[in-house]
């Protein structure tokens, strides 16, 4: 381990790794200015950053100087977008990282970063941290077709109702997020309300993607 964690602080090393982690950061932030769909717990800090919604305003003075403005504003509150097929890492509160929360955090990991061995899609749903853009949909279509196709097996072959909690539960959490970023999806069956009747009149009730969803 102490020689592992010399060879992964090599500062050459560190300072291209810092660059490629800015110029990624950079990238999303403007994505996120220009527009670009988004949902997540992290959506929140942003919208509660009034440089960063200064930013989102002077768009009409795009060009050379947006991008330096942002680039100033990453810098300003040491920000980092980590990537993953299920969502970004956008570091708003990376004391309160969920994948740090299942483990004792490595010695080599900096306080900013998340522990890439921890994460997975249901932990990292209900962080603070999490943030779902476009670019995340093919995972969330994926989880969301499969579900479906696993209640209605299930339930052809005489499956109770009460024992798909858990998936029903996770194809609504894959429902919620890609109409958060405004994905069209088929139009609504009956297999993830079978059971007893929920509230509000027999539709599906909404999961609330801040309640820590479901874990896989």
């Amino acid at each position: 381990m102490a020689m592992t964690y010399q060879y992964t602080h090599n500062p050459k090393q560190l300072e291209s790794a810092d660059e490629v982690e800015r110029a990624l950061t950079l990238r999303r932030m403007m994505e996120l200015i220009n527009g670009e769909a988004v949902t997540g717990r992290a959506v929140s800090a942003l919208a509660m950053d009034d440089d960063f919604q200064q930013l989102k305003a002077d768009t009409q003075n795009s060009g050379q100087q947006i991008w330096i403005e942002t680039a100033k504003w990453i810098q300003k509150h040491d920000l980092r977008f980590y990537e993953s097929s299920h969502g970004g890492c956008l570091n708003v509160a990376p004391s309160e990282m969920r994948c740090k929360a299942r483990n004792d955090k490595p010695e080599f990991l900096d306080d900013h970063q998340p522990n890439l061995s921890k994460r997975s899609a249901g932990t990292c749903v209900g962080c603070k941290n999490f943030i779902m853009m476009g670019s995340h949909r093919a995972f969330w279509t994926e989880r969301y077709r499969a579900g479906k196709q696993f209640i209605e097996s299930a339930l052809a072959q005489g499956a109770d109702a009460a024992s798909l909690r858990i998936i029903k539960d996770r194809t609504r959490q894959a429902e919620a997020l890609l109409r958060g970023i405004g994905e069209p999806l088929p139009p609504e069956d009956s297999t993830l309300n079978a059971g007893p009747p929920s509230r509000g009149g027999g539709q599906s009730p909404k999961l609330d993607i801040t309640d820590g969803g479901v874990r896989d």
